[in-house]
């Protein structure tokens, strides 16, 4: 299954996951478009993606991070947050 997501992309990969739940597809959508997702990013610069169901809420995030590459610290730049 992990090729898919190389495939795919890792938001395409978790929209497919969620066919069958269009409100969990909506906030996967809205976050991903809100933190400019698939627009190039600066050099050393990476960007994830996750979605979760808690308590009847709707969550997605979308990170914004780099690494130090002298110390190898990871810095997050920027958290975009998305719910229903």
């Amino acid at each position: 299954m992990s090729w898919r997501i190389w495939q795919e992309g890792p938001a395409q990969f978790r929209l497919d996951l969620l066919k069958k739940h269009p409100r969990a597809q909506r906030v996967l959508e809205v976050a991903a478009e809100k933190a400019g997702w698939g627009k190039p990013l600066e050099k050393g610069m990476g960007r994830g993606i996750a979605y979760h169901l808690s308590f009847d809420s709707y969550v997605a995030q979308v990170a914004d991070l780099s690494v130090d590459r002298k110390s190898g610290a990871i810095k997050v730049q920027r958290i975009v947050l998305a719910g229903r």
